[in-house]
């Protein structure tokens, strides 16, 4: 889906378009809930976290823009904000932090081979960060994407990974150092 239509559907939300309100949810909330389904890995969840973010989203168009992130990208990085403040309130529930712990996946956080057909569906943006993503060392990567994919803490990382909390606290720090220098690559 070309990022104009989402541009101008975003733009008419703005005007309080009901109808674009629609239409946008009917063609990005299947990106948006995959990405909220992801980082909290609980169906009724990322159900509340998308209907949260889409009143966001609506009480926000006019704030969007264009010149400054992609579409999807605004309306990611509020999906994932919203995702995130669930994970934390979670954390606030003993039970339901354990609960939750013991059910996140050990599967790969990103799939480093993707189909030729979900590349060119990326907006650049996400394709530059998948390529700098993949110049990181693996315990590198893994703390990064864990802490702001999956919304741990520094010292639930060094749980998690039976590592010391300088040593979690310091892949987080030089892996997103290596981030900025690459994406500040790519961009020039």
């Amino acid at each position: 889906m070309p990022a104009d239509i989402y541009n101008d559907l975003l733009a008419r939300c703005a005007l309080r378009d009901e109808t674009a309100l629609q239409e946008l949810y009917a063609k990005a909330s299947p990106r948006l809930f995959a990405l909220a389904l992801g980082v909290v890995k609980h169906n009724d969840w990322a159900e509340e976290i998308l209907q949260d973010a889409f009143v966001k989203i609506w009480m926000n168009a006019d704030t969007f823009q264009p010149s400054k992130s992609g579409s999807m990208t605004w309306m990611s990085t509020i999906v994932r904000n919203r995702a995130v403040d669930k994970l934390r309130s979670v954390q606030r529930n003993p039970l339901l932090q354990q609960k939750m712990l013991d059910e996140v996946s050990e599967t790969p956080l990103l799939s480093d081979e993707m189909d030729p057909s979900d590349q060119a569906l990326m907006s650049q943006d996400m394709q530059a960060l998948m390529h700098c993503l993949s110049t990181l060392d693996v315990a590198q990567k893994k703390a990064v994407l864990m802490s702001y994919y999956h919304g741990y803490s520094h010292q639930e990382l060094a749980d998690k990974l039976s590592k010391p909390l300088g040593t979690v606290k310091g892949w987080i720090r030089r892996g997103l150092e290596k981030l900025r220098m690459c994406l500040g690559a790519e961009s020039s």
